[in-house]
């Protein structure tokens, strides 16, 4: 009898191992997969400008449910017209309520394929104009839409907009028509009435992201100690269960710099690249100290969190100032929502001394 109690109680433990392991999969498969997708072909355009669009030409590239290209009506000013306007519109509401797209401004397509360029002569007016128009073209408005110039020379450009996958779907389009758009394929498509439906009684998301920061807290010479404090927020319309982030942080080997901290165990540790350690926090439903972030809320993962505790370090003025340009990179997690991430300058965490 106590052995079949005890399978019951090591069955039930497995079984959440997995459950939480297999959520991290999920998370990790769909961060690889849209990183894959939409904004990785507008990284490469921005890194690699004409080199890309030459590639993407030479390639006879077709459009995707991820990536379209439209000629500006006219290339010569960089005012939009009508027919850009809709152009516009139907990719932020269609990209943004879909997975994402690139919109590739100032080459001609033909059958479906990318043709020949169509250089527009003032990309940077236009860009200026794109960024102007784009926060009243769809309702509600698309976070994190990015218009840049791929290439510019004596007879023009080409410009790129960025639409991420919106977590506050369904977006519809203000201009004449006012429609829901929908990326099917190389086009967009109006939303079935069903479809918008569906969108609207979806079940609210969480969205997290991180606030980080340092301050002086022993101001001691040559090396001042300073402490590291990270927040996660959140500013969805739903209850985030489980979480974590990942962190760039200078590692305790680079330039002399000493790493202090009374707890030194990360979950899943620090990994370490170029004098870069990413740290690495997972939380549990079960851990002593974790609890669920409600909407419109903020909580301090350190010095708080008794995994994390006091993650404090030393460094003169010197070092900080050779660091203070250096960006850092972040991502934050959470069930049921797409993982965020950007990078942040070291010298801004700086938030002052509490001496």
């Amino acid at each position: 009898m106590a052995s079949l109690e005890g399978s019951k109680y090591i069955g039930a433990f497995l079984m959440k191992l997995w459950a939480r392991s297999y959520f991290w999969k999920v998370q990790l498969f769909q961060y690889t997969h849209y990183m894959k997708t939409a904004y990785t072909m507008f990284e490469r355009l921005i890194s690699d400008g004409k080199k890309e669009t030459d590639r993407l030409i030479a390639t006879l590239e077709s459009e995707s449910l991820y990536m379209d290209y439209k000629g500006k009506s006219y290339k010569d000013e960089d005012d939009l017209s009508k027919d850009d306007m809709l152009n516009l519109d139907k990719a932020l509401s269609g990209y943004a309520n879909t997975e994402g797209g690139v919109l590739i401004w100032g080459i001609e397509k033909k059958d479906g394929v990318l043709g020949s360029y169509v250089l527009i002569e003032q990309p940077e007016a236009f860009v200026e104009r794109l960024n102007t128009v784009t926060p009243g073209r769809v309702s509600p408005s698309v976070d994190g839409v990015r218009h840049e110039v791929v290439f510019s020379g004596t007879d023009g450009g080409v410009v790129v907009t960025y639409v991420p996958q919106s977590e506050s779907t369904p977006h519809r389009s203000v201009g004449k028509s006012g429609q829901y758009y929908k990326r099917h394929g190389g086009n967009f498509l109006y939303m079935e009435h069903f479809e918008i439906e569906d969108m609207f009684g979806r079940r609210a998301r969480p969205k997290l992201g991180m606030d980080v920061s340092i301050r002086k807290v022993v101001d001691s010479r040559p090396d001042p100690t300073y402490a590291l404090t990270v927040n996660i927020f959140n500013d969805g319309k739903a209850i985030s269960q489980l979480y974590g982030f990942d962190l760039e942080f200078i590692d305790k080997l680079v330039a002399g710099v000493p790493v202090v901290t009374n707890r030194p165990g990360m979950r899943n540790g620090a990994h370490v690249v170029d004098g870069i350690c990413t740290l690495k926090y997972r939380n549990g439903r079960h851990d002593e100290d974790s609890r669920p972030i409600y909407p419109g809320e903020t909580i301090v993962i350190t010095p708080n969190n008794h995994k994390l505790g006091h993650i404090q370090f030393k460094m003169s003025d010197t070092q900080f100032d050779a660091w203070k340009d250096f960006e850092l990179g972040y991502k934050v997690y959470s069930e049921n929502m797409l993982p965020q991430g950007g990078t942040v300058r070291f010298g801004n965490l700086f938030l002052g001394s509490d001496e």
